[in-house]
């Protein structure tokens, strides 16, 4: 059987990545009134 492409090393630019499964940045920090931003 062969080996997945979703398990290989992908090269972006000068980075080279162990995978390709990507997860996007999470983040709760983005607001169109800084201080609720700050809120804890």
């Amino acid at each position: 059987m062969s080996e997945s492409k979703l398990f290989t090393p992908l090269k972006v630019g000068a980075v080279t990545v162990p995978n390709r499964v990507f997860m996007a940045p999470l983040t709760r920090l983005r607001s169109i009134d800084p201080a609720i931003s700050r809120l804890r």
